[in-house]
């Protein structure tokens, strides 16, 4: 079977950008996965026919994350590079400048389209397959878990990724281990020992598969964006404030980082700080979902979106400037948890755990 990894891998790429991009084969004022309704489309269909540009931070390059809201009707696509990687409705409301999204379908790296029950199902299979073929799971993560010489992590998991021969997932595995040179057992050994997997479920503990499941959840609800059209037509999106403001008032850690005074974020009703208040800025939450998304004074520069918009260099495209205001303005999407202590994290996927 394909890789969870692989998988969960392009759930992490939509998402990090700032919210879940979808689109898919409906009519106008549909429901999202599992018959969530939509509010009801309100005065003109503004978005129909427009293209949402993201991806700044992936290079530039404008073709990285597209969103295409169909010319009629309420459906949209969301791809990267050219290829699909999830689908649903939405609704408008052009009194409020605000569409609301609901996840139908999201893709598997492979192109495999799911909704949240096939998905699901997905994680399940993966654990069934790991239940049973554990000594091979473990040999591919220890064949990850290397560190050369230079203190780098083994490239493992980008050459198996780009293989397309007949080796199945265990096969490589142990053709990449022997080609190295490294003892297979010996580095099996050493990943348990290191991790503390006794069997296969502390292997499971280990990857956080319960979280997983709890994060595909999270992509199939409700978004609402706030949206506005630029002068020379280019659409520009940022996300709203859903639920309560739970984060106001609280310090959190992040999750991948050394827990020292530089790695805590510390939240006032509309705006945060950095450790010793090296960076700060505004955000936007969502309870529903456990995000909040950090935009950061020093890159705005007292800007509104549409003057910075504006004032981004005419060697830029339409299309660079509305992906790179559109990023900005979306900020850093972190998911929370609350607790002892309180934890940000960027994602809380199967492929971060591993970082």
């Amino acid at each position: 079977m394909k890789k969870l990894g692989k998988f969960l891998g392009i759930i992490a790429l939509v998402t990090i950008i700032g919210f879940s991009m979808v689109g898919c084969d409906g009519g106008d004022n549909g429901g999202g996965e599992g018959g969530i309704p939509l509010p009801p489309n309100i005065g003109t269909n503004e978005v129909a026919g427009k293209t949402l540009y993201l991806g700044w931070w992936g290079g530039g390059s404008s073709d990285l994350y597209t969103t295409i809201f169909a010319n009629t009707g309420t459906t949209f696509q969301c791809l990267e590079y050219g290829e699909p990687i999830s689908e649903g409705l939405y609704s408008y409301n052009s009194t409020d400048k605000t569409i609301t999204l609901a996840v139908e379908y999201i893709y598997s790296e492979d192109g495999t389209k799911m909704n949240k029950t096939q998905a699901l199902k997905y994680v399940d299979d993966y654990i069934a397959y790991m239940r049973s073929n554990f000594d091979a799971v473990l040999r591919e993560f220890a064949a990850w878990n290397i560190i050369d010489e230079d203190g780098f992590r083994s490239e493992f998991w980008s050459t198996w990724n780009n293989y397309d021969g007949p080796m199945d997932e265990d096969e490589f595995a142990l053709h990449w281990l022997e080609e190295k040179g490294i003892n297979i057992d010996d580095a099996v050994s050493e990943f348990k020992a290191e991790n503390g997997i006794t069997n296969a479920d502390s292997f499971i503990d280990y990857l956080h598969i319960a979280a997983e499941k709890e994060f595909i959840e999270s992509q199939f609800s409700i978004t609402t964006l706030s949206y506005q059209i630029t002068t020379d037509g280019s659409l520009l999106v940022h996300p709203v404030n859903m639920g309560i403001n739970e984060v106001q008032g609280k310090t959190f850690i992040f999750a991948q980082a050394p827990y020292d005074s530089y790695y805590t974020w510390s939240f006032t009703s509309n705006s945060f700080s950095v450790g010793e208040g090296s960076q700060s800025g505004t955000y936007y939450y969502n309870s529903n979902d456990k995000k909040v998304w950090l935009i950061y004074s020093d890159e705005i520069n007292g800007k509104t979106m549409l003057e910075y918009y504006e004032e981004l260099s005419d060697s830029l495209t339409k299309e660079e400037k509305a992906q790179k205001t559109n990023d900005i303005f979306n900020g850093y999407l972190m998911y929370y948890r609350l607790g002892d202590p309180n934890i940000l994290n960027y994602v809380p996927s199967f492929a971060l755990h591993m970082d």
